[in-house]
């Protein structure tokens, strides 16, 4: 594996500071009134978990399930845990929607 495709493979985990910046732009999505159809719903769920997850700074994915009451939420929280480790950016967290 040369430099370039280690790169790839690192894991930079986020600050503090990115963690509540991300918190922030997580209450504003959520925040939005256009929460009418059930997808919606069920992806703001999930940012809810994330929002739960972000705070805590919680690794358990084992919680999830108990917690998310749909695959999308599901889906977000995982992220919300890889972001944390650094297995993701704040990009890929915040890029899920209903489309």
């Amino acid at each position: 594996m040369n430099s370039s495709e280690q790169k790839d493979f690192e894991h930079i985990t986020p600050t503090d500071e990115e963690v509540n910046d991300t918190i922030r732009q997580i209450r504003a999505r959520i925040a939005s009134p256009d929460r009418h159809d059930i997808r919606k719903e069920q992806i703001a769920q999930g940012y809810e978990l994330a929002l739960e997850i972000l705070s805590e700074k919680s690794s358990n994915y084992a919680d999830i399930p108990m917690k998310a009451g749909s695959e999308p939420a599901k889906a977000i929280a995982v992220l919300a845990i890889n972001y944390l480790k650094g297995e993701c950016s704040r990009q890929v967290l915040l890029a899920y929607s209903a489309g």
